[in-house]
């Protein structure tokens, strides 16, 4: 394991690039919400607490899952499935909390347990859009979560969570490689230029 400087600077470009990247497709999310509902729409109570604070925490976990995966794994190419695999682990242990299997296998928490809440800080705007037609029904008062279908819960703030952050983390990488190849490609024209 080396932690250098070019190193470091790697793991921070590719955490600044994701960070911007997640900020931008929740706010298209919930952009895309409001144009759709309209009247209906809900804002956030709390623009911290329900939107800057969950991401900052998503991008805070992916930089530390993606620079120890940096670091440690032989092959650095693949050091972005880090936080997904990380994700589909942790949001697993906070779905399987909550399920219940007296009176059938479902879904009951409450509101404050610390596995729904790791479930919600993990929650994406951009998803919400996706399920704007088929919102998530069932019991939810009193501090009581229960959805009506455990099959639809799941794949809304579990399975597609840990999509999205695969997603994310792959078009990541993507994205960085492209802009770093186009300011080496610039750097390179410069050194050509120079020594003419």
């Amino acid at each position: 394991m080396q932690i250098g400087k070019s190193n470091i600077y790697y793991i921070i470009n590719r955490f600044l690039f994701w960070l911007m990247l997640n900020f931008s497709l929740n706010l298209f999310g919930l952009w895309f919400s409001k144009l759709l509902l309209k009247e209906e729409f809900v804002f956030p109570e709390s623009i911290k607490n329900e939107f800057v604070l969950p991401i900052l925490i998503q991008s805070l976990v992916f930089g530390i899952c993606f620079g120890i995966a940096y670091l440690f794994l032989k092959n650095r190419k693949i050091s972005w499935i880090a936080f997904g695999a990380f994700q589909a682990v942790v949001l697993h242990i906070a779905f399987f909390t909550g399920l219940k299997f007296t009176g059938g296998l479902h879904f009951e928490t409450t509101i404050s347990q610390w596995g729904l809440r790791l479930l919600s800080y993990n929650g994406q705007y951009l998803l919400d859009f996706i399920f704007i037609n088929k919102p998530l029904t069932g019991v939810f008062d009193n501090g009581i979560f229960k959805p009506d279908s455990t099959a639809f819960f799941y794949l809304q703030w579990v399975f597609s969570v840990i999509i999205y952050f695969t997603g994310i983390s792959w078009l990541n990488e993507k994205i960085a490689d492209f802009f770093s190849s186009i300011k080496t490609q610039a750097e390179n024209s410069e050194v050509t230029i120079n020594d003419i």
